[in-house]
């Protein structure tokens, strides 16, 4: 385990990976180092499930590490659409309407996973390429108006 290196007397925690083989629920002994090496009950766990598809997968491990006592949370990783990192948009000179340019070679596999954890009240505006709107669908329909259904 190494933690990452701070930055201006800010404490950083570590990134400890962990498997799915051990008996979480009979005998964690492998969660209850886990824990211990994180702080004991006062404990700041964030769940990234990276290794399964299993939607449960995060908040299982989240309930037995509270279970355990320790705080924890976990952040759902979403499989977004690959033509988001494959392709681009953009304008033509002689063209009036945007066009999208693929990147890669046809074929060529991508994915593109993220994860967000900003609450959605937190969120009052948003930057795109056609300018800055109010952080709701009405707001990204005024600056895409293309996009309604």
């Amino acid at each position: 385990m190494c933690p990452a290196t701070p930055t201006k007397n800010q404490s950083r925690g570590y990134i400890v990976p962990i498997g799915g083989a051990e008996a979480k629920h009979k005998d964690p002994v492998i969660l209850e180092r886990f824990i211990t090496l994180c702080g004991g009950q006062d404990a700041r766990i964030l769940v990234i499930p990276t290794a399964s598809l299993l939607d449960e997968t995060g908040p299982l491990y989240q309930e037995l590490f509270e279970g355990m006592g320790a705080k924890a949370m976990c952040i759902p990783i979403e499989e977004r659409d690959s033509g988001e990192v494959t392709d681009i948009e953009g304008q033509v000179a002689d063209r009036d309407e945007p066009v999208s340019v693929r990147l890669v070679p046809p074929g060529s596999p991508a994915a593109n996973y993220a994860f967000d954890v900003t609450p959605a009240r937190l969120v009052t505006g948003l930057i795109t390429e056609r300018g800055v709107c109010e952080a709701s669908e009405s707001g990204i329909l005024e600056l895409f108006p293309d996009r309604k259904a």
